[in-house]
C-alpha cells in the first residue's frame, strides 16, 4: 500500500491553466450621466498551460470590452479594456463583462463596473432654446451653471456648427466661485429666416473632469408676407370681392394705415385680426387690360416695411385666374 501511494505521489500532475485577477470589480464612485467610464482589468495565467479566453461579452449595449490576444501562455498577463457609456442612465449601476475560460475552477468569469450615476452640476435652464428671435435685433439667453462637487469651470465655447450666428460671454462671481458662472448666449444679427442650431461646450476640471454639451437653438421667422403675393384677374370679367392677407411673421405690432388702389379696383376695407395679422377686402375689381402691370400699395407704420406692393396681372379669360 505504501508503495502504491509513493508511486502516485511521484506521478506528475497534468499541465493546466490557472486564471487570476487581482480585482474583478471596479467602483467608479459617483459620476455624471454625461461621462464615459473606462477601466482596464488585468488578468494573468498562473498555471503551466495556455489559458484561453472565450466568448467575451457584456450584459448591455452601453458597455464595450476588448482584449487583444485571448490566449495567455503560462506567466502571461492581458488587459481587458472596458468602456461604460453613462448617457441615459441614473442611480446605482452594475454592468458586467463576462467570458469563459478553460480553467475548470473559473469556467465563467464576471468582471463588474459599478457606481452611482447622477448629476454633478446644476444648469438653469437646461438648454439654450431661444424659440423665435428677430432677424435684425440681438436676442440673449442666460444660463446659470454650478458644479455640485466644486469642480472649476475651465472653458466655455460654442462648437461652431452655426458660424456667425451665436456668440457667448461668461460672467463669474466677483468673489471666488470658480465652480459657478452665468453664461449668456446671444444671436448676431442680421440673420436670414431659418432654424439655427449649435452646441455650447462647458468644460469642468477635476474632480468632475468632463465637457457638458448644451443645445443651442434659435428660429428666425419669415418677415411679413402677403397672400396672395400677386393678384390675378381674368380679362373682361368683373369680380365683386377678393381678399389679401398680411401675415406679420417676424414683423409684429404694425398697423395698416392706408391702401392705395390702381384704377379698376373700387375700394379696400382693412381689418386687424386677433392674431395681429391683417385682412384686406378688395371690392369691385374690373378685369381691364389697363390694370395689367399695375400694383396695390399697402402703407404701414413699420419703417422697414412702410410700403407693401402687390402686383396685379390680367390673364386671358380662358386661362382662369390664380393668386386668389
Amino acid at each position: 500500500a505504501l508503495a502504491v501511494a509513493a508511486a502516485l505521489a511521484a506521478t506528475p500532475l497534468p499541465a493546466a491553466p490557472r486564471f487570476a485577477c487581482d480585482g474583478t470589480e471596479f467602483n467608479f464612485g459617483t459620476a455624471d450621466s454625461s461621462q464615459t467610464v473606462e477601466h482596464t482589468f488585468v488578468i494573468r495565467n498562473d498555471g503551466d498551460a495556455t489559458l484561453e479566453i472565450k466568448d467575451l461579452r457584456t450584459n448591455c449595449g452601453c458597455t464595450v470590452a476588448q482584449i487583444e490576444n485571448p490566449a495567455l501562455a503560462p506567466g502571461d498577463s492581458r488587459d481587458i479594456h472596458a468602456t461604460l457609456i453613462l448617457l441615459g442612465t441614473s442611480g446605482p449601476q452594475g454592468k458586467s463583462v463576462m467570458f469563459r475560460t478553460n480553467d475548470p475552477d473559473h469556467a465563467v468569469v464576471r468582471l463588474v463596473l459599478s457606481g452611482v450615476v447622477g448629476k454633478s452640476y446644476d444648469l438653469t435652464p437646461a438648454d439654450a432654446t431661444f424659440g423665435e428671435v428677430p432677424a435684425t435685433e440681438s436676442a440673449t439667453l442666460t444660463l446659470d451653471v454650478a458644479s455640485r462637487v466644486g469642480a472649476p469651470i475651465l472653458d466655455v465655447k460654442l462648437r461652431g456648427t452655426a458660424p456667425g450666428v451665436f456668440d457667448v460671454t461668461v460672467k463669474r462671481p466677483r468673489f471666488g466661485g470658480k465652480d459657478k458662472a452665468a453664461i449668456t448666449v446671444l444671436t448676431r444679427p442680421p440673420l436670414t429666416p431659418g432654424i439655427y442650431r449649435d452646441e455650447l461646450l462647458i468644460t469642468f476640471g477635476p474632480p468632475a473632469s468632463f465637457t457638458l454639451p448644451v443645445r443651442v437653438v434659435a428660429r428666425v421667422p419669415e418677415p411679413m408676407r402677403v397672400l396672395p403675393s400677386t393678384l390675378s384677374l381674368a380679362e373682361g370679367r368683373d369680380v365683386e370681392e377678393r381678399y389679401l392677407l398680411i401675415l406679420q411673421g417676424a414683423v409684429r405690432g404694425f398697423k395698416v394705415q392706408r391702401v392705395v388702389l390702381p384704377p379698376g379696383i373700387d375700394k379696400a376695407e382693412t381689418d386687424e385680426l386677433p392674431s395681429g395679422d391683417w385682412r384686406i377686402r378688395l371690392v369691385g375689381l374690373h378685369g381691364r387690360p389697363s390694370l395689367d402691370g399695375q400694383a396695390i400699395s399697402i402703407l404701414t407704420d413699420n419703417p422697414t416695411f412702410s410700403t407693401i406692393t402687390v402686383p396685379v396681372t390680367i390673364v386671358p379669360a380662358e386661362l382662369g385666374t390664380s393668386g386668389q
